[in-house]
């Protein structure tokens, strides 16, 4: 009889999108190690309190995930914690450092993490869009109220426009939250009440495309009338026309390195260790490109 291999678990929120691409790699560079892939998808941590039962339930997977025998776990904490704060996070995470354990997509004290560095590119983004608006009013579409990488992406709008003069009279924002049908909403409402909008900055590409529709159901043009740009470079870019400005994230080597990382840690253990100490904790960032 074949010997079972051993087995790596993957956190996710959800199998669909990039975290299929990045669950996928993953298990590829662990095949080729010699070891299995469990991918445990159970909703983002802390739903907020509209969401439905059926989330909280799906959340309740992540409680049975040390009743596997497993070698190790990768965490992809950027979708995972996409509703929840950097301390709840973090305590999930730290759960499993008996294990080798690495974070994708978020830095988190005392587990190795590994990270996209996108604020250089989220400041050339905003410099084309601050070159090419014709109007003095910029948008930003929020993610989650607690999503990190909203929050930076926020953070890099209001300081490049703050460096060029704009005041906050010249900033209004729209609750995307990541979906859809919010997305549109809020910009229909938006473009209803205001006629001075020059550009529309939204945290991804699905609220970005989601934006392109309300305005264009509003009867103006993208980019003549107003710019809109998205972030992550996912299928959605491409699927209008114009094809939306982004920014790429290298998210085959983001996978594909965290499992070498993941890996590094397991050799580690094998060569004498018994547990993972701080000094082997890293934290490693990827560069993003804009498009």
């Amino acid at each position: 009889m074949p010997k079972t291999p051993a087995t790596i678990a993957v956190l996710t929120d959800e199998y669909v999108d990039y975290r299929e691409l990045l669950v996928d790699r993953i298990a590829d560079v662990l095949d080729q190690a010699g070891y299995g892939t469990l991918c445990i998808a159970g909703k983002e941590l802390d739903p907020s309190p509209d969401t439905s039962s059926k989330h909280i339930v799906c959340n309740s997977i992540y409680s049975d995930v040390e009743q596997f025998s497993l070698s190790g776990v990768i965490v992809l904490a950027g979708a995972i914690g996409s509703n929840a704060d950097q301390a709840r996070l973090s305590q999930f995470t730290h759960r499993f450092n008996h294990l080798p354990v690495v974070s994708l997509g978020l830095a988190l004290e005392g587990i190795t993490s590994l990270v996209l560095e996108e604020a250089h590119c989220m400041e050339q983004l905003m410099e084309h869009v601050i070159a090419a608006s014709n109007k003095d009013v910029f948008v930003f579409v929020r993610g989650l109220p607690q999503d990190s990488y909203s929050i930076q992406r926020e953070h890099v709008f209001n300081t490049t426009l703050s460096n060029h003069g704009y005041s906050a009279d010249n900033i209004l924002y729209v609750e995307g939250n990541y979906d859809p049908f919010d997305t549109y909403n809020g910009v229909t409402e938006l473009l209803q009440q205001r006629s001075d909008v020059g550009a529309i900055v939204a945290a991804n590409d699905v609220m970005a495309v989601s934006t392109m529709r309300a305005i264009n159901s509003a009867g103006l043009q993208v980019p003549h009338d107003i710019l809109v740009t998205g972030f992550d470079d996912t299928s959605h870019a491409t699927q209008v026309a114009p094809a939306l400005t982004t920014v790429r994230q290298r998210l085959t080597r983001l996978a594909t390195r965290s499992a070498e990382l993941l890996l590094e840690q397991i050799q580690h253990q094998a060569a004498g260790s018994t547990s993972t100490t701080r000094t082997s904790v890293k934290q490693e960032k990827l560069s993003s490109e804009l498009i």
